[in-house]
């Protein structure tokens, strides 16, 4: 529910300078729900206080996160009468679950495992056998074996999100595969010291693969 708005820029109303605040009304309605009064033109402002400022900052940290699911939340708690911040810290403290992040970390931290030499993804950790027998029938068709295992290892974002991205950007989608990438990155490196691997990100930009392979 808006409850009022800060003006920062354009002229003075009434001779109070910008900034300055218009107050929305509120009329409760017989079913008892309370219903915003627009302010009409001859509605004369009031000079901003220190706590209108910190709405404004509250509202710049909107900023830094572009995707339309944050978007909707500030807009929600900005037409409420909460005063919750609208900043990342919020939305993660009252929107997003542990457990959520838990399940998220299957791909960050994929399980991978080794056939014949060769290193492959397993993300669900139980279809070992049936990737090994891919990887065996695949390799007959493929140049060589890094572009075989580079063919494996792929991981097609819009596929992970299949029923959630639609309405999601293309900014939304390659910071997602960043993020996995430079996760995949640190893990090879962790789990696997001694060799060297190549993980890199391929496909369109609205249709982001994430993918890797051992050097020669």
């Amino acid at each position: 529910m808006i409850i009022k708005r800060v003006d920062m820029q354009g002229g003075s109303h009434y001779d109070v300078p910008t900034p300055h605040v218009i107050e929305y009304g509120r009329n409760t309605l017989p079913d008892g729900s309370i219903k915003v009064n627009t302010p009409k033109g001859n509605t004369k402002p009031c000079a901003a206080r220190p706590d209108d400022y910190s709405i404004l900052k509250r509202t710049k940290t909107m900023n830094i996160i572009s995707n339309w699911k944050f978007k909707k939340w500030v807009d929600w708690i900005q037409n409420s009468l909460s005063n919750v911040p609208t900043n990342i810290s919020s939305y993660i403290s009252l929107e997003i679950y542990p457990e959520d992040v838990e399940i998220i970390s299957t791909i960050l931290l994929p399980n991978t495992f080794e056939h014949r030499g060769i290193i492959l993804l397993d993300i669900e950790g139980c279809y070992e056998k049936e990737i090994s027998e891919n990887f065996d029938s695949g390799i007959l068709n493929m140049p060589n074996i890094m572009e075989t295992q580079e063919s494996m290892n792929r991981l097609v974002i819009s596929e992970v999100f299949f029923n959630t991205s639609d309405k999601s950007s293309d900014g939304t989608l390659m910071s997602v595969a960043q993020l996995i990438k430079s996760n995949w990155e640190y893990y090879l490196i962790k789990k696997y010291p001694d060799r060297n691997f190549v993980v890199k990100i391929v496909g369109e930009t609205f249709n982001p693969v994430v993918t890797f392979y051992e050097a020669p």
